[in-house]
């Protein structure tokens, strides 16, 4: 027969359980439990009702028992700091261990719960990966809370807001323009605060730009603005620049790239670079100089370059005391060259880059000056984008036959429209087609325009090469080998006449000899001198005799298709760039003529 009752007496204890799963709402651990190894836990009634103890037998000898190493490793010297506390003496508590299983408790701590003591790095949680649980004693559990999640319709409009955020800013125009000058006239500078002054630094830059700014700073200790762009080891070390520097910005009404190009006459060829894609020109002068030969010099190649909206800014305006006199010589001496080089219209204004004068706001130093800001005439200027108007051009970069059953011709249209249907005509062989597909990455398209990259199909198989013309075959550009142009030349050794270069124009490159040249430029008075060869950064105007007709427009008309540099044959420098006025009547009067002999001929 059984003994006792088959209800367990009020007061015995209850069987062993387990903890519940983890996660579970309202979870918490039974008085009673049994550890991984499956020896019995007992929690004790205290303070905080998450502390959990663990029994352990008794050491050898009836001593204190020392805890083990809990299996993991120290280095020799967490082993001589162990041993060290082990000579203090016997520990408080012989048979607790703590639960965490992290380290022991030391012998200098009293009995209470430790779970609250911060500065006692031994008994916290090691780390993120060890959070708080009601059954360790590293912590309290953490106050739970509720989620609130949004509904679906405030995800779809927060959606919509976002989406309109992107198109917005997808269907902003965009200026490019560039920052020229003489020496030391601010330009780097006035990009910085361009940047600054339109809320698109980041703290961290902000932070090391001032603290480039202790270190290589031109400013006495206070921002320099100009390491922004200047990030060279060179330029920073001789507070100049050296490379042209693009840095992107935008506002609410439109986006920009800017060049920072060099100032000094030996990187004039780096100022060339900047601007062959430029859209407008800011020719900064230094108020306190005037202008320069350097200051000229770049007008000049702003105006050979077909830049058409040019504006002045007279900078350290706050050096002369914002003097109107000073201003306005500058201005006046400033508008009798650019009626010379052809810049029919210009706007000025009076600014002080490093101190943010008449940048981003008016400012109340010149209360003579009426004008806009520098920011809302960059951003009110008409960017005019008449390519799309003009005849079809489409220099070929790449024949595109992945298989045997395709053959396309990529490229990017230069100017003008294509569409499935029309007639194009390919140069310089003359041959004919008719446009079958457009094809892009996203699909085929029923129209495509200047400034897009896309591969043409064609009905007919027809020879086309890199570096042919794809153009439209009512109004073809013209095809020669000779042709008048004017080059800047950029390399330290002099052009030579008759010295074979390489012309690369658009993706075609051909050899080419240089005739004598027919004069040079004073960038000065503008005067054409009489000149045998062109030195470094000087213009002149030449003849051009290529070993292989090409297609071209003059430069006036289209960039690209009139745009080219020289490369040295051995080198492979660029040493020079040119933009083509007009081929030579002498090229256009040779022909191909019928060279069949028969009997009768001989005869």
């Amino acid at each position: 027969a059984p003994l006792g009752p088959e209800e367990p007496a009020p007061g015995a204890v209850e069987p062993v359980q387990r903890a519940h799963p983890q996660g579970r709402i309202g979870a918490r651990v039974p008085d009673l439990e049994l550890d991984r190894a499956r020896r019995l836990a007992v929690h004790l009634p205290r303070e905080h009702p998450g502390a959990l103890a663990l029994p352990r037998a008794g050491a050898p000898g009836g001593g204190t028992r020392r805890l083990a190493d809990h299996g993991r490793r120290r280095t020799p010297a967490a082993a001589r700091r162990r041993d060290a506390d082990d000579e203090e003496g016997a520990l408080p508590h012989p048979r607790l261990l703590p639960a965490h299983r992290r380290d022991r408790i030391r012998g200098g701590h009293a009995g209470e719960d430790h779970r609250r003591d911060a500065g006692r790095h031994h008994l916290r949680t090691p780390g993120p990966g060890d959070r708080p649980r009601p059954d360790r004693v590293d912590g309290e559990e953490e106050a739970r809370g509720v989620l609130l999640m949004a509904g679906m319709e405030a995800r779809q409009d927060a959606a919509a807001e976002v989406a309109a955020y992107l198109q917005q800013h997808e269907t902003k125009s965009l200026l490019r323009f560039i920052t020229c000058g003489s020496v030391d006239d601010g330009k780097s500078t006035l990009i910085g605060r361009l940047l600054h002054d339109t809320k698109l630094l980041l703290d961290d830059q902000l932070a090391a730009l001032e603290s480039d700014s202790l270190r290589h700073g031109t400013q006495n200790g206070e921002i320099d603005f100009a390491l922004l762009v200047d990030g060279l080891a060179a330029e920073r070390e001789q507070g100049i620049t050296i490379d042209v520097a693009y840095r992107f910005f935008g506002t609410d009404k439109r986006k920009f790239i800017v060049a920072d190009t060099p100032g000094h006459e030996q990187y004039t060829r780096n100022m060339v670079t900047g601007a062959s894609t430029a859209d407008a020109a800011v020719i900064l002068i230094d108020a306190r100089k005037g202008v320069l030969t350097q200051s000229r010099r770049h007008a000049y190649l702003v105006s050979l370059l077909g830049i058409r909206h040019v504006i002045l800014a007279v900078n350290k305006m706050d050096l002369v005391g914002w003097s109107k006199d000073v201003f306005d010589a500058i201005l006046a001496e400033f508008h009798d060259f650019a009626a010379q080089i052809g810049v029919k219209t210009f706007h000025a204004i009076p600014m002080s880059a490093l101190k943010g004068d008449n940048i981003t706001a008016p400012s109340d130093a010149a209360p003579w000056y009426s004008g806009p800001p520098l920011m809302a005439l960059l951003e009110t200027l008409e960017v005019e984008d008449d390519l799309q108007a003009r005849p079809f051009r489409m220099p070929v970069q790449w024949v595109n036959r992945p298989n045997l059953d395709f053959r396309g011709f990529s490229g990017l249209i230069a100017s003008g429209s294509v569409k499935p249907g029309d007639r194009i005509k390919a140069l310089p062989s003359g041959r004919e087609s008719v446009v079958e597909r457009i094809v892009t990455f996203s699909g085929d398209l029923p129209r495509a325009v200047a400034g897009q990259s896309v591969t043409l199909t064609l009905k007919d198989e027809i020879d086309i090469s890199r570096g042919d013309v794809l153009s439209t075959a009512d109004a073809p550009p013209e095809v020669a080998d000779q042709f008048e142009a004017t080059i800047v030349w950029m390399d330290d050794e002099a052009l030579l006449p008759g010295r074979p270069y390489i012309l690369k124009i658009g993706a075609r490159q051909v050899a080419a000899t240089v005739t004598e040249p027919k004069y040079k430029v004073n960038v000065n008075t503008l005067e054409h001198l009489a000149a045998k060869r062109l030195e470094l950064n000087e213009i002149g105007v030449c003849n051009l005799s290529l070993d292989a007709a090409i297609a071209f427009d003059p430069y006036a008309e289209n960039k690209d298709l009139g745009g080219f540099i020289l490369i040295d044959r051995i080198s492979n420098r660029t040493v020079g760039a040119g933009m083509l006025h007009f081929a030579l009547r002498r090229s256009q009067n040779i022909h191909w003529q019928a060279l069949d002999v028969d009997r009768a001929a001989r005869a």
